[in-house]
């Protein structure tokens, strides 16, 4: 239903990253971002997550369903949620692993704990797995959880109607990634707030990621 419109937005993003996209009946010199014509590749991401996240905004407000369509497509893009968790908690390397002192191991791109990852496993019946191994699989076998785990969070957040309250959904996402659906429903509640073992709260979070 929606597959024009989402080659439309693909059509804008890629006009962004050219740095050659004009408003609609925009004049010569009205082009949507002032920039120079080779801008740093830095400047052009910043571009083209801005656009995306207006985008969403903009269907969010107007339509959830074409939300929820739209979120999932929007998380895995370039520059997108689930690129730039990835990089916050392993700076892409799918190999990491490390222990908490309480014993608790976190692995991969997405530092995926053991909890996590039976969680995964009740909810597609694939066989267990622990944080170790998980930390030995290839990067592209990684992707397929975490993109359960993404629509999951993001199944939990829209059904809480915490998007009609304003709350920004990557931030969110972040939040419930870090302290759990439960943990971030409580966080949305207000004076909940804990820090992980590096020191990062879920407020650092939500901060972080949000886009608005």
């Amino acid at each position: 239903m929606y597959g024009n419109s989402y080659k439309k937005i693909n059509s804008v993003a890629e006009s962004i990253r050219q740095g050659s996209y004009k408003l609609p009946n925009s004049g010569e010199n009205d082009s949507l971002v002032k920039r120079p014509t080779q801008p740093e590749e830095n400047q052009m991401e910043d571009i083209f997550e801005d656009r995306m996240a207006d985008f969403f905004n903009y269907i969010r407000d107007d339509n959830r369903e074409l939300a929820k369509e739209y979120s999932s497509e929007l998380s895995s893009m370039p520059g997108g949620f689930a690129d730039r968790l990835v990089i916050s908690e392993s700076s892409g390397k799918s190999e990491a692993f490390r222990t908490n002192k309480d014993g608790r191991s976190y692995a991969g791109r997405m530092q995926f704990g053991d909890a996590r990852l039976k969680d995964w496993s009740k909810a597609t019946g694939n066989k267990p797995i622990t944080a170790k191994q998980f930390a030995s699989m290839s990067a592209e076998d990684q992707m397929a959880i975490e993109k359960w785990h993404l629509a999951d969070l993001r199944k939990n957040i829209i059904s809480s109607g915490l998007l009609n309250e304003g709350w920004d959904l990557d931030g969110l996402m972040a939040v419930a990634h870090l302290g759990g659906t439960t943990g971030m429903k409580k966080f949305a509640k207000g004076n909940y707030n804990p820090s992980d073992e590096l020191g990062t709260s879920l407020q650092d979070y939500y901060d972080k990621f949000k886009r608005n």
